[in-house]
């Protein structure tokens, strides 16, 4: 089973549209969260508070990320006086999927939402690749690439020095890059600090730096 997974709005759908097109079929999400046992070729889309549910489960697991500046700027022309700000949120549930990924024993890559839409080649090869059908691009239909969108968005929620977390990880999801410790050690620091600050968002505790796997994004 293939799970994708995350935020509103980080490319989930189109994700498992394209995925669609080169022979994967989609599954009833109730069903597997339920605890059914989906033929070979499934895929399923569930949101990163679900993920634990079905994370052992999967063969695969591919994480989608948008830029925390883009997500908060679309959230806020939805939700414009959020309870938790939006760039808060975003990063407790991406923080989430980064611990419940390094602890699952699947395979998993997080992936740029910004380079599916203005990558969409390249960004498929990768998937399917990772998925092991890579001889399934030939008969993937992808959209013409498309500059991401990126409304007007300034955070007052984060110092400049917590932003530059959330920019770190961000970085190292568009660049397809291995996530070191040190990286994943300034934002299990920033989680503890924004739990404190937010605690009735419900942050997930920081995973302690000796359960962090060797794990890492392909």
């Amino acid at each position: 089973m293939v799970v994708i997974t995350g935020t509103r709005h980080s490319g989930t759908l189109f994700l498992s549209s394209t995925l669609q097109t080169a022979g994967l079929t989609t599954v009833s999400r109730k069903k597997v969260l339920a605890g059914a046992t989906p033929p070979p070729g499934s895929m399923v889309a569930v949101p990163i508070p679900k993920l634990p549910k079905v994370s052992d489960r999967a063969r695969h697991v591919v994480g989608l990320v948008r830029p925390w500046r883009s997500w908060a700027g679309v959230m806020t022309e939805e939700e414009p006086q959020p309870e938790i700000p939006h760039e808060v949120s975003w990063w407790f549930s991406n923080y989430a999927l980064v611990c419940e990924l390094m602890r699952t024993k699947s395979r998993f890559i997080l992936l740029s939402h910004d380079n599916l839409l203005s990558r969409p080649e390249p960004s498929m090869r990768r998937v399917l690749e990772f998925l092991g059908r890579a001889e399934a691009f030939e008969s993937c239909l992808l959209l013409p690439a498309v500059a991401p969108s990126m409304p007007p968005f300034v955070s007052r929620a984060l110092s400049r020095e917590e932003q530059d977390v959330l920019d770190s990880f961000w970085k190292v999801v568009h660049a397809d890059a291995p996530m070191t410790r040190r990286t994943f050690q300034r934002m299990s620091v920033l989680q503890e600090t924004l739990r404190r600050r937010y605690p009735q968002a419900g942050g997930v505790a920081p995973m302690p730096a000796n359960e962090l796997q060797t794990k890492v994004p392909a």
